[in-house]
């Protein structure tokens, strides 16, 4: 587990660490997520994401694999943040 506060840092954390899944919260002063996401994507297209948001998020515009990509409201609850993270590395097993 680890934190990037910007796009830059976020990058510098995927190519030390090669995750499975990445879990990136949607706030609204900040809009590196959605800019993460595809170039992620371009690198590796079997990473799953989990975003985290308060609003409902627009991805038009974005070029998104959206079979690759799962929504979580920020304010659930541990476990349902523990089932979200279980179900995102599910969908990874599956083709």
């Amino acid at each position: 587990v680890c934190e990037a506060e910007d796009f830059n840092a976020a990058m510098e954390q995927y190519l030390l660490y090669h995750p499975q899944i990445v879990v990136a919260d949607m706030s609204s002063n900040s809009s590196y997520g959605l800019e993460l996401v595809p170039q992620l994507q371009k690198r590796d297209p079997q990473l799953q994401f989990l975003l985290l948001t308060s609003k409902p998020l627009d991805f038009a515009g974005f070029g998104l694999n959206l079979r690759r990509v799962s929504v979580l409201d920020k304010n659930a609850t541990k476990k349902e943040l523990a089932n979200a993270v279980f179900a995102v590395l599910c969908l990874q097993k599956s083709p």
